[in-house]
């Protein structure tokens, strides 16, 4: 025996094995037909679905049914004349109710950005509180990028794939597995920290290019105090940067029920990517007003001390900022259960201070 779902109301109803290809009347006046004579484990829905190869109005059906399934308020548009709008689901809940526009997209390749930017329109015509697009592959680099802070939801197949299974709408529920669906305030850090990343490499890599003029002649009398005070200023930057993730860390990942609403979380991540920004910058700032001072012969061991002290400050924030950018790729990825993000960043350049101050002591002694 099969147990097949109804589309319409979703009553579960027993057939027989060789029921493929004929007709079930439910009691809600919905007729349907059984698209498969597979048999069903017990408790699973052999609904038939064979993404594929189903046509567009059989896969619009099985969309309004898992959003459903989901508990939205949807109604089918018209099959001809829509705008562009395949179903318009309603969800009444506190907060993060609204009206949800949906397009269905079963494509063989990546979906691109024209159609993302067509939703858009869409949305803002019909005043929407946010777009849907559901495609059976995925979405190109650009569409994912255009998507980016607008109310647009990509879902993805293999997204897709793992919410019919959930609700029991298509094939077994993966074991150990689950969507990792990332919140919105811990993406935007992570797309915050990827710019600076990216900025930061553009700048290491110009002055790799080109070597920087010199600006300024030091004595050694006014050479040493400056060294001392960028150290100073290093570790401070530092400590800035490590509590300033910290917080990031307690409030997005650590403590996420103390803020229940996720657009909350927006200001305060943009604020703190500024602030993380602004220590980078005076980083490079210290590291540039030291690599081009003109100075004797005997400090140029203490300099590149120094310089290499920054350097293995900024690598590790630079290395830091690059994985944590990558981690917006797992964004509604099917990923293991008790996957979890950390922000633990603690850069260590203990090595390079001391470093610093065998230099330090060698000049001295040279003085004396």
């Amino acid at each position: 025996m099969l147990s097949i779902a109804c589309p319409g109301c979703h009553r579960k109803h027993r057939v027989p094995d060789d029921y493929s290809g004929k007709q079930v009347k439910c009691k809600c006046g919905t007729t349907f037909r059984v698209e498969s004579a597979e048999q069903a484990p017990q408790g699973q829905v052999a609904s038939a679905v064979d993404l594929d190869n189903m046509d567009g109005f059989r896969f619009e059906e099985l969309i309004i049914r898992l959003l459903r399934s989901m508990g939205l308020h949807v109604e089918g548009t018209r099959k001809t004349g829509d705008g562009g709008i395949d179903a318009i689901a309603k969800s009444n809940e506190l907060i993060t109710g609204g009206t949800y526009v949906v397009q269905c997209k079963r494509f063989s390749s990546n979906v691109g950005e024209p159609v993302v930017r067509d939703l858009y329109g869409v949305v803002h015509h019909t005043h929407a509180s946010k777009g849907i697009l559901i495609t059976t592959a995925d979405y190109t680099q650009q569409a994912r990028t255009f998507a980016e802070g607008k109310p647009i939801e990509l879902i993805n197949g293999e997204l897709l794939r793992l919410l019919l299974s959930k609700y029991k709408l298509w094939g077994d529920v993966p074991e150990k597995k689950m969507v990792y669906i990332m919140p919105p305030g811990l993406r935007r850090f992570f797309e915050g920290i990827g710019r600076i990343a990216a900025k930061l490499e553009t700048h290491l890599e110009r002055n790799r290019m080109i070597a920087p003029p010199t600006k300024r002649r030091y004595s050694l009398s006014q050479f040493i105090p400056l060294l001392q005070e960028t150290c100073t200023d290093v570790s401070v930057s530092v400590q800035n940067l490590v509590r300033l993730i910290d917080e990031l860390g307690d409030r997005l990942v650590k403590n996420p029920e103390r803020f229940q609403e996720p657009d909350a979380n927006i200001p305060y991540v943009d604020g703190r990517v500024s602030m993380l920004a602004e220590v980078v910058e005076h980083l490079i700032r210290r590291r540039d007003m030291v690599w081009t001072a003109d100075v004797d012969q005997q400090c140029l061991a203490l300099r590149d001390a120094v310089i290499g002290m920054i350097d293995a400050a900024v690598r590790q924030t630079l290395q830091f900022m690059k994985a944590g950018a990558s981690q917006v790729e797992l964004d509604g990825k099917v990923v293991d259960k008790g996957t979890s993000i950390n922000l633990w960043f603690r850069p260590n350049v203990d090595a390079e201070s001391k470093a610093v101050l065998s230099e330090l002591a060698a000049l001295n002694a040279m003085r004396s």
